[in-house]
């Protein structure tokens, strides 16, 4: 997903350090029905993207407990992309 996304801004005329690729992904814990919304930052895990440690930052956050029983799932991925545009002002 990522590669087309990108992919599709190079033909737009985007390059390189002008792109910003972020992914999301919809996660839950098993057996419930609330969906939270996970962005990894650089403190979560090896400073790569760790969905898990990422989920389990942010549901203690939202609801004060983590339950170690049971297992994430996975409802959704998106991938948001960012454009950078470079404005000059002539004088």
């Amino acid at each position: 997903m990522t590669n087309d996304v990108r992919s599709k801004l190079k033909k737009q005329g985007f390059e390189g350090p002008r792109i910003h690729v972020k992914r999301r992904l919809n996660m839950r814990s098993e057996s419930t029905n609330i969906v939270l919304i996970i962005l990894p930052n650089d403190q979560d895990g090896d400073r790569t993207e760790d969905f898990e440690v990422a989920f389990k930052r942010v549901h203690k956050q939202e609801f004060e407990f983590l339950s170690d029983t049971k297992s994430i799932v996975v409802d959704g991925i998106k991938v948001m992309k960012f454009r950078t545009w470079i404005m000059t002002h002539r004088i």
